[in-house]
């Protein structure tokens, strides 16, 4: 069996996820079975941890390094990969299940309790730097269009996906898929955001659905006689 799915490695052209989950069922296993200490699927760590890296050489890591190349993750995820630099390099164990309780809501049957750990890094110092960088982000082009007037400074990076495969209802490749990570505000974080758009091309124009994200949850909603250079944002714990 092992010897079957490795196998795999060597064809001709890379076997997409798509296919390998066709051929675990035809095989008898369960595709999106959870491993035992893992959080991805059997069909991802096949996929992305094991076929995709089995050829890795220094072309994917320069892919890597850009934001190309072959990657597969949530919008959770992502929303906590963007915390680590409102943070200061601390990673949290996430989910979105807070807790389970009995039918009659007397007993808690499961509880997630908050875990974090700080990054190993050689130099804290450039999470920073790449904060400063995802702030200036949102004074450029048509991001400043949407941000340049908003009472708060948000600091954000843009992403636009491509997905192989035909999509069933035009039978044509799909559109572009949009990304956008954020956190704010800048200088004293309290939220951090990821937005995925499904075939919306590209990543700016998650730009309006972040800021209205951002006004909801810091209450920036300004009174009808209120000035929005005026607008005060409410105290707060930062970003954990």
């Amino acid at each position: 069996m092992i010897n079957k799915i490795t196998s795999w490695i060597e064809e001709e052209e890379t076997i997409t996820r798509e296919d390998i989950e066709t051929r675990l069922d035809e095989l008898g296993i369960d595709a999106e079975k959870v491993l035992e200490g893992k959080t991805e699927t059997l069909v991802d760590i096949i996929k992305y941890t094991y076929i995709d890296q089995s050829g890795w050489n220094i072309t994917d890591m320069l892919n890597v390094v850009i934001g190309q190349g072959q990657n597969a993750y949530t919008p959770l995820q992502m929303a906590n990969y963007a915390s680590i630099f409102a943070n200061g390099g601390y990673r949290n164990k996430v989910s979105v299940i807070k807790e389970v309780k009995s039918h009659d809501n007397t007993r808690v049957l499961l509880k997630n309790e908050p875990v974090r750990n700080r990054l190993d890094l050689n130099n804290y110092e450039n999470l920073k730097h790449i904060g400063e960088g995802m702030n200036m982000a949102s004074h450029f082009g048509s991001l400043q269009l949407v941000f340049g007037n908003f009472p708060i400074e948000v600091a954000l990076k843009t992403g636009t996906a491509e997905r192989e495969g035909i999509n069933p209802t035009t039978n044509k490749g799909f559109d572009d898929y949009s990304w956008m990570v954020a956190f704010a505000p800048f200088d004293n974080p309290k939220i951090a955001i990821a937005s995925l758009l499904y075939q919306a091309g590209s990543g700016s124009n998650n730009a309006a659905i972040v800021r209205e994200i951002v006004g909801e949850y810091l209450k920036l909603e300004p009174k009808a006689d209120q000035n929005t250079d005026e607008i005060k944002v409410p105290e707060g714990e930062r970003v954990e």
